[in-house]
């Protein structure tokens, strides 16, 4: 993997710990093509810990063209992806991580991608804070959520906790990033610090996969804050703004119409999705659920668009006569707003995962239906 020079550099224990790590990046190199495609091309190593905790090239990239500057401080370095894509819209970034042996791999990663303007140090956020007097245009930091084996969810959990930090950075920043977990709560965000400006919900093919908190730190006030919502789908990035207060609920429909539309993951984490759905003037299924339906296709839509083709009364039995009757023995599956889960339906149906028939089970007008679709 291009290893030669960083080999040389190291006694027979790390030489050891070296083969360690070509035999990890060999194990998830497939996830690795996909997740940090530039990186693989350029025989860049990883760990296995940093590749798992690392944002994709795609998510750092998307980051690097909202904001730019001079200089960044990144507090918590970790696999360097970040900071490779901020080395594009800034001229200098400082970078900084306590683990020795992964801060050696990204620098010999950035070496093999030529990238010149990153200071990678061998130092703690608490410590080159107490110590430095420079300033900065941006400071970003993702903090390390598992402590003691445990996944923390609150930002006064993570190491380092930022809150006891933050007249540090206040001394050298008027602008603060913090990337927090995809399972953060929004609402909590404006209980636990003032001055957000911005939260970013960035979801890919659907999943969430990161929450960004752009702060002030100069102003002191979160009112009026802007929620971006965006989902990538390959080279496609579908986005919508809300306000804090938008909240509207879509009329409620008595029969389905044309099409089925299931909201993104990304507007419903903030509790949007009845709002996005009123804008798009799609009518409301149940108010338990972020289905909604139309007789208009949508384009450019953050979620899912299926064609309806049937609606009836769910029983599993009537759905299983449904199936056989058909010889579906494929199908995808989700169940919303129901007092059971979507695998103890599956296990009754007798049927595997897949193909592309689309069946959901919701409450409609007081009782359960099932409806077939069909992806648009």
């Amino acid at each position: 993997m291009g290893t030669d020079k960083f080999i040389y550099k190291y006694s027979a224990t790390e030489f050891r710990d070296l083969l360690t790590l070509i035999v990890q990046n060999v194990e998830i190199e497939q996830h690795y093509k996909l997740k940090l495609p530039i990186f693989y091309e350029n025989k860049c190593l990883v760990t296995k810990k940093s590749f798992e905790q690392s944002t994709s090239e795609q998510l750092a990239l998307f980051k690097s063209m909202i904001f730019s500057g001079e200089k960044i401080l990144i507090l918590t370095g970790g696999l360097g992806i970040d900071e490779w894509a901020f080395s594009k819209s800034f001229d200098k970034v400082t970078s900084l991580d306590i683990d020795f042996l992964l801060n050696e791999i990204v620098r010999y990663n950035f070496e093999n991608l030529d990238i010149k303007n990153i200071l990678r140090l061998d130092q703690s956020a608490e410590d080159f804070l107490t110590k430095t007097s420079k300033k900065y245009d941006l400071v970003y930091i993702d903090p390390d959520r598992r402590v003691d084996n445990k996944r923390e969810i609150l930002l006064k959990n993570h190491l380092p906790n930022v809150f006891e930090i933050l007249p540090l950075i206040q001394s050298i920043s008027e602008r603060l990033l913090i990337k927090c977990s995809p399972m953060y709560d929004f609402e909590m965000a404006f209980k636990e610090i003032d001055g957000i400006k911005t939260i970013f919900i960035l979801s890919v093919k659907g999943e969430v996969k990161e929450m960004l908190l752009d702060i002030d730190l100069k102003h002191h006030t979160s009112e009026q804050a802007s929620i971006k919502c965006l989902d990538f789908v390959g080279q496609i990035k579908n986005e919508y703004d809300f306000l804090t207060t938008d909240n509207t609920q879509p009329q409620q429909v008595e029969n389905m119409e044309n099409y089925f539309y299931e909201v993104g993951s990304s507007i419903v984490k903030v509790r949007k999705h009845h709002h996005y759905a009123t804008l798009n003037n799609l009518k409301l299924i149940d108010s338990k659920t972020s289905f909604y339906t139309s007789n208009q296709l949508i384009n450019n839509f953050i979620g899912r668009v299926f064609k309806t083709l049937v609606c009836l009364p769910f029983s599993v039995t009537l759905l299983k006569n449904y199936l056989k009757e058909n010889d579906y023995q494929y199908i995808n599956l989700k169940v919303r707003g129901m007092p059971f889960k979507t695998e103890s339906v599956f296990q009754k149906l007798k049927v595997k995962e897949g193909g592309e028939e689309y069946f959901f089970v919701f409450p409609m007008n007081g009782k359960a239906v099932f409806v077939h679709t069909q992806k648009t």
